[in-house]
């Protein structure tokens, strides 16, 4: 009835007056199942969340609902300032997944998430969130830089290994990408294979172009 009366900015008025964030949860799943939410609709939903201090796990399973939709700009930047008012490191982390999964980051929205980092506590998940964001965009060297000394907060030796190991891995296919080489995993037989075809195609070329060995 009050979606059909005053649309969406009618629901978002009454979960606005809400004091418990599973009432405002339940009203948010049943807006999403009920009608198309547009861009502009979940964005505002995320910033009420956040606005209203909703508590994290409300946020991230709000997060989840909502992960689909990552990959719109303005959908994504709400989700940022949406992990930004949590202060659970499990459930900063749980989110960035939902954020990270849409895609390459821009280099605002790595700003963000590294500010984020700043304030987790947890080693293990500090080292996790780094893992995901190294795999989700393109770090420059300030934000390396930022990342390294956040290396040094890191008391367990294991963690801190992991976090300069992924680190250094990133500035390393940074550089050979500027010579247009690319880093691929794979296992050992499969490295000898990609050889063993490189070399045959070598090999044809060197024939069809007449070329005699010195």
């Amino acid at each position: 009835m009050l979606l059909r009366e005053g649309g969406v900015a009618a629901v978002l008025d009454e979960t606005g007056q809400m004091s418990s964030d599973y009432a405002r949860g339940v009203y948010y799943s049943k807006l999403a199942e009920a009608t198309r939410l547009s861009s502009g609709d979940v964005v505002r939903v995320l910033d009420q969340a956040a606005t209203l201090k909703t508590s994290d796990y409300y946020a991230a399973e709000l997060m989840k609902s909502v992960g689909a939709r990552a990959g719109e700009a303005d959908v994504r930047s709400a989700m940022l300032r949406l992990i930004q008012s949590m202060s659970s490191d499990h459930y900063q982390a749980e989110s960035v997944k939902q954020v990270v999964g849409s895609g390459r980051l821009g280099a605002p929205e790595m700003d963000l998430l590294i500010g984020a980092m700043q304030h987790m506590e947890s080693d293990y998940y500090k080292t996790e969130v780094l893992k995901q964001l190294l795999a989700a965009g393109k770090t420059d060297a300030a934000q390396r830089k930022k990342l390294a000394l956040l290396a040094s907060d890191i008391h367990e030796d294991s963690y801190a290994h992991e976090f300069v190991k992924a680190l250094r891995a990133d500035a390393v296919k940074e550089r050979l990408a500027a010579v247009g080489l690319a880093v691929v995993a794979g296992t050992p037989a499969e490295l000898a294979e990609t050889v063993r075809s490189g070399i045959a195609v070598r090999d044809k070329l060197i024939k069809a172009a007449k070329i005699e060995p010195q």
